[in-house]
């Protein structure tokens, strides 16, 4: 009896793992409503776990008379932060525009026998296809290109033979737009398996032919595929996997909301400001420091560790004021250039993760280390960004933002990770919307700011003038790590556009931002995920699936495809910097990012292998590589050319190991390639990168 339960218990983990079929077919496992339930598709740690992926998902047949998706069926939901992170979808509205596609298959594909160019897919000739088959759509019939993988085995959110197909990470699916994916019988098998044409497949994509008839509603889900394939004469007999789904719009809410806030800022009667005094002096610029009362809008107390820093949401789509808090803020006026009428044009400066107004001067070139301060990194005081703006007549601004060290000092280090803090999702959410209307917030008390003279006396103010002011037409939004994160939510979001952005420290999405380096890999798998500490974390992961559906709102590639591919507002010019060797955020986070914004990349790439460098992989989002000098590169559609580069550089500092997350402090070249940046904005030009040399040094 023992042999017998062990033979039996040997087979069923053989099937588990393997998904074996006694036959040679190979077919899409579906499960329509009209059918009876033929098998159950198993993953690692459930029989019926695998059902999910049945018909294929994302799928409109997941969608519920409210417009919401079912989502109760979704694998491993015992593990209580995947529970969550479905439960939190409730109130998302629609499937995301970054996200892998899932097909469960009988048998596994030679995948290895396929191109592993993604470009490839894009083809009509392809064998796997996703195609906009929104018939609405500006871009109907467009094919994306795809990196596709394949499950071996399963696991405990996912069956075996489960073909995963991600559309290249930035390069995003529109918003409210149906999509389909279709797998045809030129697929390459293995051995001498042989394809098979589900007939619940058939059933939807050739009705006629079809034995069974199927409802109404489900013959219209896939409607939008049949005409497509009609028009372009696509037989559906060969057709063996395919699924069809609408997007939401991740970025819509926050976006109005972000408007909300601007107006809330713009209707004060008076300025929430304390006194402004003068709070330092270099010789090129005088600082000036105040408070400001800003509007919070989440719930609970931070840092959110666990509960609370949810939105709550008002039915005029406004975010709800829960609390004012007072926070530091710098002004940085320059010396040696007399005011213009309209102001001075203002560089604003968005600090990373635990950083402080003051960054915004004193973030120089690396001084030293001193671990009784937070950050530990020391800059040379005076040298930071309110320099480089200053010596092209630019003031600066700095502000203590939401989760700064001085907003939540007692929490020292830890502040810039409560920032990242997964296990709260509806926080972290929070976190960087808040982060961001806060910013949206002050940019308009900036504006009406008004700062004596005598508290910068080395400055002119220009004839008649006896106050400083900035001219709110002329400005340029600098982020720097988490700076950078939130700065691209800012440039996107704030109805007012911004003349100009400096990115550094850049990175996109929140799956790659998890999952770029082996640290943070195995922390998702043991912390987060629970699971075997070891085992990839690839893109096509289900959980990182849901944590880019519940974060889509405040990603940086949703937000900036609206900047420059997609303008909802005049489009800023753009100047990127890559550090190469950035032991934060690598190459495959950065990459995503700049394609996102269809930057060129300017001057030498850097990097031998493929994880390393930036070319060929931007070129699948359209991306040139230029040679000294650049200018108005990239056509806007509406709004016609706009300088839009990135330049890569090397760390080099022996002290942070040559780490290429700080070369916007480090590297002379960057200063004066920026410093020009400003220098013609302020000149009314289209800004023009050549090489970099010499900080403060002559420009084109």
């Amino acid at each position: 009896m023992k042999r017998n339960h062990a033979i039996i218990i040997g087979a069923l983990c053989l099937a588990l793992l393997s998904g074996c079929k006694p036959d040679t077919a190979n077919y899409m496992k579906m499960d329509l409503p009209e059918f009876e339930r033929s098998n159950s598709i198993p993953t690692l740690l459930s029989l019926t776990a695998g059902n999910f992926y049945a018909n294929g998902f994302p799928n409109n047949l997941r969608r519920d008379e409210h417009d919401g998706i079912r989502m109760d069926d979704f694998p491993r939901r015992i593990h209580w932060l995947t529970g969550r992170y479905v439960d939190n979808l409730v109130d998302m509205g629609g499937f995301p525009t970054v996200m892998p596609v899932y097909l469960p298959f009988a048998d596994g594909i030679d995948l290895d026998a396929m191109s592993q160019w993604d470009a490839d897919y894009a083809d009509p000739r392809s064998p796997i296809q996703l195609i906009d088959v929104d018939m609405d759509s500006a871009e109907y019939g467009r094919r994306f290109p795809l990196k596709l993988s394949m499950t071996r085995y399963a696991d405990s959110y996912r069956p075996a033979h489960l073909l995963q197909v991600l559309p290249t990470l930035g390069i995003n699916l529109r918003p409210n737009t149906t999509y389909a994916l279709i797998v045809s019988d030129q697929v390459p098998l293995r051995d001498e398996r042989q394809w098979q044409q589900s007939p619940q497949l058939t059933a939807v994509l050739n009705p006629a032919h079809s034995t069974r008839d199927v409802s109404v509603n489900t013959l219209q889900v896939y409607a939008p595929l049949r005409d497509f394939m009609a028009q372009q004469g696509i037989d559906p007999q060969h057709i063996v996997g395919a699924t069809v789904w609408t997007t939401g719009e991740p970025v819509a809410r926050f976006h109005r909301a972000a408007a909300r806030v601007a107006e809330q800022a713009d209707a004060l009667s008076e300025l929430p400001i304390t006194a402004l005094e003068r709070a330092d002096d270099y010789p090129e610029y005088c600082v000036i420091r105040g408070f400001v009362d800003l509007p919070g809008f989440q719930k609970g107390t931070p840092p959110y560790a666990l509960l609370g820093g949810e939105v709550e949401w008002g039915s005029d789509g406004s975010p709800l004021q829960q609390y004012t808090r007072t926070a530091e803020f710098v002004l940085t006026i320059p010396k040696h250039t007399t005011m213009p009428d309209s102001g001075y044009p203002l560089l604003s400066y968005v600090h990373g993760a635990g950083g402080r107004a003051s960054q915004v001067y004193d973030r120089g070139e690396f001084d030293h280390l001193d671990p009784s301060q937070y950050p530990f990194y020391m800059g040379k005081p005076g040298e930071g960004p309110a320099q480089i703006a200053a010596e092209r007549g630019w003031a600066s601004s700095g502000l203590a933002g939401h989760a700064s060290y001085d907003h939540i000092p007692q929490w020292g280090s830890l502040n810039g990770v409560m920032v990242y803090n997964v296990f709260n999702p509806e926080g972290l959410a929070g976190n960087y919307m808040t982060m961001a209307w806060e910013r949206i917030f002050f940019r308009r008390i900036v504006d009406r700011i008004e700062v004596d003279a005598s508290l910068c006396p080395q400055a002119d103010p220009g004839p008649g003038h006896t106050r400083f002011h900035f001219d709110r037409n002329l400005q340029v939004n600098l982020g720097q790590s988490q700076g950078n994160w939130v700065s691209s939510l800012m440039v996107a979001a704030d109805p007012r556009p911004y003349q100009g952005v400096v990115f550094s420290g850049a990175a996109g999405i929140w799956p790659r931002l998890f999952n770029n380096n082996p640290g943070f890999e195995l922390a998702m798998n043991s912390a987060v995920i629970n699971r075997i500490p070891f085992l990839d974390l690839d893109d096509a992961h289900p959980f990182l699936m849901l944590l880019e559906w519940n974060l889509g709102a405040v990603d940086t590639i949703t937000n900036l495809d609206r900047l420059m591919y997609h303008p909802t507002k005049v489009p800023p010019h753009v100047i990127g910097f890559s550090g190469y060797n950035d032991y934060l955020l690598a190459e495959t986070t950065q990459r995503p990012f700049f394609m996102t914004l269809g930057s060129d990349l300017l001057g030498d790439d850097i990097g031998q292998s493929a994880k390393r460098t930036f070319m060929p992989h931007i070129t699948l989002g359209g991306a040139q590589h230029l040679a000294y000098p650049a200018s108005a590169n990239f056509d806007v559609p509406g709004y016609g050319p706009r300088t839009n580069v990135v330049m890569r550089y090397r760390g080099d500092n022996p002290a942070l190991l040559y780490n290429g997350h700080e070369v916007l402090f480090q590297s002379d070249a960057i200063k004066h390639q920026y410093g020009c940046f400003l220098e013609h904005l302020a000149q009314g030009r289209v800004p023009v990168v050549d090489v970099g040399y010499e900080q403060g040094g002559p420009c084109l």
